[in-house]
């Protein structure tokens, strides 16, 4: 019963959940196909992992999966999907049991949306932040729509 209830977490996760074995997947479960953009976990299985990772993260998931697997936290990094999508994702490595055929389970949860939710705060902040280093005296109005401000 327990490996059944495993099973349909691992099938039914909207993450991406895969295993990873000499650096080449063996296993992604839909919710990776999905996040990726794939037609099926066909056209993964049996590629290196870190080929759907940006360039820029690419020689630590090549090179220090065994690191990520000891710390306990996770990894934001660029996945590239289909057509050259980016995912903004949070990447958590594992290793794998001795009767997995596997060294490392690699998960990654989509952050897209949590980061292009930011981005008006990140911007409003940005600009706040160069009025009050250019301004020695200030009035700000602020809004959800529109920062008013008047500088001496």
């Amino acid at each position: 019963m327990k490996d059944h209830w495993a099973r349909w977490i691992v099938e039914f996760s909207a993450n991406l959940l895969c295993l990873v074995k000499d650096g080449k997947v063996s296993y992604v479960n839909p919710g990776g196909v999905k996040m990726l953009g794939l037609n099926s976990a066909d056209d993964i299985v049996g590629k290196s992992f870190s080929s759907y990772v940006q360039s820029d993260y690419q020689e630590m998931v090549e090179d220090e999966l065994a690191m990520l697997a000891v710390e306990d936290m996770a990894l934001p990094l660029k996945l590239i999907g289909a057509g050259d999508t980016m995912v903004d994702a949070e990447l958590t490595v594992a290793e794998a049991e001795a009767d997995m055929d596997a060294e490392f389970i690699i998960e990654a949860r989509d952050i897209t949306k949590f980061i292009k939710a930011a981005e008006p705060t990140r911007d409003r902040e940005t600009t706040l932040r160069g009025i009050l280093g250019s301004a020695n005296d200030l009035e700000v109005t602020i809004n959800e729509k529109v920062i008013n401000h008047t500088a001496n």
